[in-house]
């Protein structure tokens, strides 16, 4: 509704700043837990852009589509991505927090790539492993 709107603009742009708070350590949340410093801004945020949002872009959808892929390998792939980096002295010259985007990135593309060539057909199958399971337990059993 057109009400939505604005207080969704209200919860984003509050979310926003009460995490920036939150990271520079004042604000009103800044005493409580890391849950509700970080986790009540995280949620204004998410609201906000998600009311805001007239639509998500299909790409947004793949990769989310592929966030549990990314929750399995990550440590692997991090760790493996950080030592190749690390190797080829990518380190230093792209320094640390262009590194740490870059593996971040490779990861997302990597866990995405399981999912797509990996996960998917290996879903498809089972389905239709459980469709033809069910449809044989449907089935009458012959009479005698």
């Amino acid at each position: 509704s057109n009400i939505a709107k604005p207080i969704a603009a209200v919860a984003l742009i509050a979310g926003v700043a009460l995490f920036t708070a939150s990271l520079a350590e004042f604000g009103p949340l800044a005493p409580l837990s890391r849950e509700f410093s970080f986790g009540i801004p995280s949620a204004l945020i998410v609201f906000g852009a998600y009311r805001l949002s007239p639509s998500t872009p299909r790409w947004l959808v793949e990769i989310g589509e592929s966030s549990y892929v990314l929750y399995l390998v990550h440590g692997v792939v991090l760790s493996v991505c950080f030592r190749v980096v690390k190797k080829l002295g990518a380190l230093e010259t792209l320094g640390p927090q262009v590194s740490a985007w870059l593996v971040a990135a490779i990861t997302v593309v990597i866990a995405y790539f399981i999912h797509r060539w990996v996960e998917r057909p290996l879903l498809a199958r089972i389905r239709v492993w459980q469709k033809a399971r069910d449809a044989r337990a449907v089935e009458p059993a012959p009479v005698a």
